[in-house]
């Protein structure tokens, strides 16, 4: 039985509709059926009500791309829609084989998106604005919560050092080649984490959309 036969199971027994494909429904339904709420697993009251803004949210759509088909990111994690690896991270609920639709891989989003902007919540211990919070998020989710929190980054924005913070974004471009065990800077990864580094400093237009760009603009391309 694979992993989209084993779902089924489950979305039968909790009274959704059978089709092997694990998002936001299956778990809800889950968690009624457990008697639990969101707030339980991700404490959305930790919020705040600050949500990731428009800029924010563009910028990781566009990084992240939008995939219907489960594939293997460089670091060979399994990942589907826009960079949604699980329900919580690598659970089993993305693999081989797995295809979701748009409106799924929205939703896909707007969980994951949800996590992350309570963990900024956790982390930050000072006011910051809604670009620097988006920015934040972005880097949570990209990197994960347990580098941000153990970052140089959060050490400068906790300590209101905003003026050294957006280069501390910068640090973050490599990711561990699944073959070789190497850890390799990324064109990708210096455009994401230069993007977020200039919406944290809320410039116009932050996004960076090109390699070329990149260069123009003074960063170190390989």
């Amino acid at each position: 039985m694979n992993a989209g036969d084993k779902w089924k199971l489950v979305q039968k027994a909790v009274g959704v509709t059978a089709d092997g494909i694990p998002g936001g429904r299956t778990a809800s339904a889950i968690m009624d059926s457990l008697g639990i709420t969101r707030t339980d697993i991700i404490d959305t009251e930790k919020t705040d009500g600050r949500h990731i803004n428009g800029r924010g949210l563009d910028l990781v759509k566009s990084f992240e791309s939008l995939f219907l088909s489960a594939y293997k990111d460089f670091a060979g994690i399994w990942t589907i829609g826009y960079g949604h690896t699980g329900l919580t991270h690598k659970d089993g609920t993305v693999y081989d084989g797995r295809e979701i639709t748009e409106a799924q891989a929205l939703d896909l989003l707007a969980h994951d998106m949800e996590y992350f902007e309570a963990r900024v919540v956790e982390l930050v211990d000072v006011d910051v604005n809604d670009d620097m919070f988006s920015a934040l998020v972005s880097f949570a989710f990209n990197c994960g919560e347990g580098n941000l929190s153990s970052s140089t980054l959060l050490k400068r924005v906790n300590s209101r050092d905003f003026a050294d913070a957006p280069d501390q974004f910068l640090r973050w471009n490599k990711s561990r080649n699944e073959d070789t065990g190497e850890l390799e800077v990324l064109n990708g990864l210096t455009r994401r984490r230069a993007s977020e580094s200039r919406l944290f400093e809320g410039l116009d237009n932050p996004y960076i959309a090109s390699v070329e760009e990149l260069g123009n603009l003074g960063y170190n391309i390989v």
